[in-house]
């Protein structure tokens, strides 16, 4: 004797309900929110980071040439000599007199920041001081400066400006 069974299949909410989700409700757990938000937060950490680099190299950039040209006005004081650093192009390098040296934490005489440079002043990229430290419009030191003078870091897309103010050779 065949006997036929017939299955049928019927859909509703307390059929399909989810045993982990009591009463057939619908919707997210707290877990699988907890994941989507941090998933989201790390995406948005990497892209921020990303976004921002140009700029932090570019004031590290900044950083190292303000110390530099300290370095070379330090040098120049204590050794009452005419030291300057000059700026050609993407590179510069610090002069003692007309030798050139390699200043500290650097490879080569030519240090080369990364970025593009460009400078204010008729003495082309040479900024010098003398024995006391103030700045010259000249490599021998012998020219005061009479106006202040800009440096000008290009990145990809922003720039920075360092200042050799007159006189007292203050670089802010």
């Amino acid at each position: 004797m065949e006997q036929s069974v017939s299955l049928t299949r019927t859909w509703s909410a307390a059929a399909s309900a989810d045993p982990a989700r009591p009463g057939g409700r619908s919707g997210f757990t707290l877990i699988e929110v907890v994941a989507v938000l941090l998933v989201l937060g790390i995406l948005a950490a990497v892209v921020v980071s990303r976004a921002v680099s140009s700029d932090n190299e570019l004031l590290a950039a900044r950083d190292v040439v303000r110390a530099h040209l300290r370095y070379a006005q330090e040098r120049a004081m204590n050794s009452n000599a005419a030291w300057s650093i000059q700026f050609t192009g993407t590179t510069y390098t610090l002069y003692r007199g007309n030798t050139a040296q390699t200043l500290p934490g650097e490879d080569n005489a030519a240090v080369n920041p990364g970025v593009g440079i460009s400078w204010s002043g008729d003495a082309g990229g040479i900024f010098s001081f003398d024995g006391w430290g103030r700045p010259c419009s000249d490599a021998s030191a012998s020219t005061l400066l009479a106006s202040g003078r800009t440096i000008t870091l290009t990145g990809t897309s922003a720039s920075a400006v360092i200042t050799v103010t007159p006189n007292t050779g203050f670089i802010p």
